[in-house]
């Protein structure tokens, strides 16, 4: 009997080694700028963050085109959170179809960092008595 449940988790133990085999891990890190906007309080994390000719640069991924990435092989970086604002932290994740990759380009993504924190976003005016009298220029349109 235990000679059986030997043999059995070897088999087990095989086949997830071979399914994995293959299969390259790519860190697309460098292939996406990580950008948000808006203003204080009401900003998102853009999800257009992908630079193309970087991804076209890895040469697993040549065969990759602009219409590709708009269909079923897009790519999208999301965050956690919503309405961001200054000091908030957020994780980050890729979604995209992992199959699809697999199948087509025997690749998986990994992507980094996995947690920002947003700083810079500038406060939204929402009253002319916000607008002090030394900085009034800056908030002018001609």
């Amino acid at each position: 009997m235990k000679k059986k449940l030997v043999f059995l988790g070897l088999i087990c133990l095989s086949l997830f080694a071979f399914v994995g085999c293959g299969t390259e891990k790519l860190d697309i890190s460098n292939c996406i700028d990580v950008r948000y906007g808006e203003f204080n309080g009401s900003s998102k994390i853009y999800e257009s963050s992908l630079n193309l000719g970087k991804l076209q640069d890895i040469p697993k991924l040549k065969g990759l085109t602009p219409d590709m990435l708009k269909g079923d092989y897009k790519i999208t970086l999301v965050g956690d959170k919503t309405d961001l604002k200054n000091g908030d932290k957020v994780k980050l994740h890729l979604e995209y179809n992992k199959e699809l990759y697999k199948r087509d380009f025997n690749v998986e993504f990994k992507f980094e960092p996995t947690e920002i924190t947003i700083e810079g976003l500038p406060d939204k005016l929402t009253d002319i008595n916000q607008i002090s009298k030394g900085n009034g220029m800056k908030y002018i349109q001609k």
